[in-house]
């Protein structure tokens, strides 16, 4: 019965979190002296339980975040759109970045 209940629960758990890949456009990019970046997108990520969408967060002294600056830069400079890993760990209320890649077309959701 106790792995029964075990096993309910870390279902249930997992609903919580709300991560998810979602497709962007980029309008803005930037970077605080902290280190923290922010990728300004349209539409504003739903796919997080943090408070605000309207931006991606990360920190460019993470592993990969610099990777993750120059797709960004490389979607906003050419008007392509971003496909990203949203996740649940807010920074700022903002949702953070797991992964990003850019995408080959301009249209979201193709």
């Amino acid at each position: 019965m106790r792995k029964i209940v075990a096993i309910v629960l870390t279902l249930l758990s997992w609903s919580v979190f709300s991560s998810g890949n979602e497709s962007f456009h980029v309008s803005f990019i930037g970077c605080r002296p902290t280190g923290i970046c922010f990728i300004g997108v349209t539409p504003s990520a739903t796919q997080s339980s943090c408070s605000n969408g309207a931006q991606l967060r990360f920190n460019i002294s993470d592993p990969g975040g610099d990777a993750i600056y120059s797709a960004a830069m490389v979607a906003f400079t050419t008007g392509k759109q971003i496909r990203a890993e949203v996740t649940d760990t807010c920074l700022d209320s903002f949702p953070s970045v797991g992964m990003l890649n850019v995408n080959n077309f301009t249209e979201l959701d193709q």
